[in-house]
């Protein structure tokens, strides 16, 4: 089984902040899904796992990093119950791929994952 957590990664950015991921582990081997936010150190609750009140917004990005741990998790679970050997990497690209924004690179994508699962027979 997967763990599925959010944490504040060790890489210093030129304004002081340290950018927030989510970690995905399975059998040992960590994969990062980087958000699109970085905290100051100050501002991060190791033990809670959630950016504290002494940050301006942390509300409201506290709403999105419980919406992004819930769809890692979500993903997590469903690729684990299609097939027992998934990879970090698996999940982390399903739910962060890195396809062009446009949309034959994506469908291309979609049905390369439904040839995967044997749903699609051209």
């Amino acid at each position: 089984m997967a763990s599925v957590k959010i944490v504040l990664r060790n890489e210093e950015k030129a304004d002081g902040t340290y950018p927030l991921a989510i970690r995905v582990t399975k059998d040992r081997k960590s994969s990062f899904i980087y958000l699109d936010y970085s905290v100051k150190p100050v501002d991060w609750d190791k033990k809670e796992r959630r950016v504290k009140t002494s940050h301006p917004s942390h509300a409201r990005l506290n709403n999105y990093l419980i919406k992004e741990l819930a769809k890692a998790s979500d993903t997590t679970l469903e690729l684990e119950g299609s097939s027992s050997s998934i990879s970090a990497k698996a999940v982390t690209s399903k739910v962060k791929p890195t396809v062009a924004p446009t949309f034959f690179p994506q469908a291309q994508d979609y049905l390369d994952d439904l040839k995967k699962a044997g749903k699609y027979n051209p």
